[in-house]
């Protein structure tokens, strides 16, 4: 399937058009688990292990969100990329935040706030 290889982020030149291969599902039951079927940045149907789905997913600090993964791109462009999800929580780090907090610099629309993994997508894009 070809898709749009976005620019790369702090590189430039053009977005362009690449071969790509996807394991596309109709459900989670197509997928083996611990993966479920989910949209990607392409807005395809594929198998992946997104962080959370829903914020009902996010509860290891109260407040938590399901927040989409972002992809960045060249010229400040960003991506959501749900297959890539994860929890974001509000407020910062403390004594009292779950274990492996680690403060979140993309805000996310939540102003303060941090997840619970050591992850390379907190930094954002």
């Amino acid at each position: 399937m070809l898709v749009d290889q976005f620019a790369q982020l702090n590189i430039g030149g053009p977005d362009t058009i690449r071969n790509g291969c996807f394991p596309l599902c109709d459900a989670d039951t197509d997928c083996t688990t611990p993966a479920v079927c989910v949209k990607n940045v392409y807005g395809l149907d594929v198998c992946a292990t997104p962080g959370c789905r829903s914020d009902a997913d996010c509860s290891a600090d109260p407040c938590g969100k399901c927040l989409s993964g972002v992809i960045g791109g060249h010229v400040d462009g960003a991506w959501s990329d749900p297959s890539n999800s994860y929890c974001g929580y509000s407020g910062a780090c403390d004594a009292s935040s779950c274990a492996g907090c680690s403060a979140g610099a993309y805000d996310g629309g939540l102003g303060a706030w941090h997840t619970c993994f050591a992850r390379a997508l907190d930094a954002g894009p």
